[in-house]
């Protein structure tokens, strides 16, 4: 920062994905997976023109998650299928490094989740030219990661990010492609 002042993050990540997919008949395919993090950061605030480090409430923060998912499509010819998918997701939390931490204040926030749904048809109409696909959706999420403006000790706003108590999101999904066969 120009005012002499870093705040160095160090992150260390492990993460694993594995998802199976299993016909249950000719027609209805299952499948389903899951995500598992294991997230440490660590800061380490300094003043360069002191030399010292600042007092601050916490140095070091884990997250640990498993988000799975699970879809079940039906399959109705090659150009047309319905699904139905209930998921959960995940962001670690972390520090707010724009500004050193103050005495008091803490600087982390929380990680965010989110569990939800979605319901649709994919489809290819038109000897394959049109292609649409239809999705209602239902999000709602915890801890929602979102910035906020806070004044500093010189009256000057500061962006940080603070943890929302909760949000949803919910809606259709419309999405349509036409490509002319001459082209």
């Amino acid at each position: 920062l120009s005012s002499g002042l870093d705040n160095e993050l160090e992150i260390e990540t492990l993460s694993f994905f594995g998802q199976a997919r299993y016909r249950l008949t000719e027609k209805l395919e299952l499948s389903g997976g899951a995500r598992w993090n294991d997230e440490q950061r660590t800061q380490d605030p300094i003043n360069r023109v002191t030399g010292l480090a600042p007092p601050i409430r916490t140095d070091r923060i884990q997250s640990r998650n498993i988000s799975p998912e699970m879809t079940i499509n039906y399959i109705a010819n090659d150009d047309l299928t319905v699904f139905a998918s209930l998921k959960q997701g995940y962001k670690s939390g972390s520090f707010t490094i724009v500004t050193l931490p103050r005495e008091g204040i803490p600087n982390d926030f929380g990680d965010e989740k989110v569990q939800g749904g979605e319901i649709g048809v994919k489809s290819r109409w038109l000897d394959r030219s049109l292609i649409v696909n239809l999705a209602a959706y239902d999000y709602r999420y915890k801890g929602l990661q979102v910035g906020a403006s806070e004044p500093s000790n010189n009256g000057a706003p500061v962006i940080t990010t603070i943890n929302a108590g909760r949000a949803r999101t919910y809606g259709i999904d419309l999405d349509a492609s036409y490509k002319p066969r001459n082209i």
